[in-house]
């Protein structure tokens, strides 16, 4: 649960900071062909307006879809990760049972205690 909060916090970030690049681009060029309403056909500012919001809106999602994929290969390599873990020893061995026969024996002495 923290790990998918953590990712999808990070993930909110790059999003945003995506974002605020696009609006202040899209702005600039809207400031720039304002300033420039004389030498530019309305049609093709707003053909290139259009374009340049679809094209920011197409770059958020395959920014989001690589941050996804990113994270689903990250699991996958863990998975792998823990496949290749070996196998532990059996909690018994016969070498222990056959220990456990004749074990324990003697006796504890002290001395100058």
């Amino acid at each position: 649960l923290r790990f998918s909060h953590a990712a999808a916090m990070s993930e909110s970030w790059v999003m945003a900071r995506l974002e605020a690049i696009s609006f202040s681009i899209i702005g600039a060029f809207a400031f720039s062909a304002v300033g420039m309403r004389g030498h530019v056909e309305p049609m093709a500012v707003g053909l290139a307006l259009v374009y340049a919001i679809q094209l920011t809106a197409m770059l958020q999602r395959t920014v989001q879809l690589a941050i996804m994929l990113n994270q689903q290969m990250t699991a996958c390599e863990r998975v792998r990760s823990f496949r290749d873990i070996p196998q532990e020893p059996p909690l018994e061995t016969p070498a222990d049972k056959l220990l456990l026969a004749g074990w324990p024996s003697g006796a504890l002495e002290f001395d100058n205690l």
